[in-house]
């Protein structure tokens, strides 16, 4: 098939896709995530257990709202080499500014995908007056969701695309982090056309507030450092505004 036919004059994928990845599948590294979210492992025993209890009773309420499919709406859309400049992306007429490319072997890129997710939005965030404990936990559960999706499309874009010749997916990464700015989110929306998945802009902000948008790179070698971001980040400094404050972060 030639490439005229798969992508458009952009070097947009003319198709999207869209996936509903079940959370019920992944459960155990949910709450493996939760647990690292929540920092269990350096409280007490006792208190551990007692975070643990509260946590869980939080979380089997929204597993049992959707009767234990709890299900992550995942929207994706390849694009090619076009797309890739140095120290930055075009997507139609858009240029999205990426520090990173300038510091990475380009040659090695044999293209991506541009992604936005949305976390299902439940009741048992907003019926019923929470403790702020509680809503914690139902909060950590949903970025937990979404950390664990991030690690799943990694993986399913590499397993997609190794055949013969070996690929590497890199982590997840947008705007926000790695030199690219907070306002090109409504950029990557607007080329995703994420209304497919109801994911929004909106006065400064994604709609629902538990959605992500972002990037994967596809090359021969890796191309990101592996460790956390913010140690091993070779983006620019305006990322550090947005990953925790400037604090270390877990990498996806």
């Amino acid at each position: 098939m030639k490439n005229s036919d798969i992508f458009s004059g952009e070097g947009l994928q003319k198709q999207t896709e869209i996936v509903s990845l079940d959370m019920a599948l992944l459960k155990e590294k949910v709450y493996e995530r939760v647990a690292e979210i929540a920092c269990w492992n350096q409280m007490e025993e006792e208190m551990a257990k007692q975070q643990r209890k509260i946590a869980y009773a939080c979380i089997q309420k929204i597993w049992e709202e959707y009767d234990h499919t709890y299900c992550m709406h995942i929207l994706l859309r390849p694009f090619s080499v076009e797309c890739i400049r140095d120290g930055f992306f075009l997507f139609g007429k858009d240029k999205v500014v990426c520090d990173v490319l300038k510091k990475v072997d380009r040659k090695q890129i044999s293209g991506g995908y541009l992604y936005a997710l949305r976390v299902p939005e439940t009741k048992a965030a907003y019926e019923n007056p929470q403790s702020l404990l509680q809503q914690y936990y139902i909060e950590a559960f949903q970025v937990a969701c979404m950390d664990v999706t991030r690690a799943w499309i990694r993986k399913h874009l590499q397993q997609r695309h190794s055949g013969e010749l070996p690929c590497v997916c890199s982590r997840s990464f947008g705007p926000g982090f790695y030199g690219m700015k907070l306002e090109d989110v409504p950029v990557l929306l607007d080329a995703l056309d994420a209304q497919q998945i109801e994911v929004t802009w909106d006065k400064g902000c994604m709609h629902p507030q538990m959605s992500l948008t972002g990037i994967y790179l596809l090359s021969s070698l890796g191309l990101l450092p592996q460790g956390r971001d913010c140690r091993n980040c070779i983006g620019g400094g305006e990322g550090c505004n947005f990953c925790c404050d400037g604090n270390d972060c877990n990498n996806v």
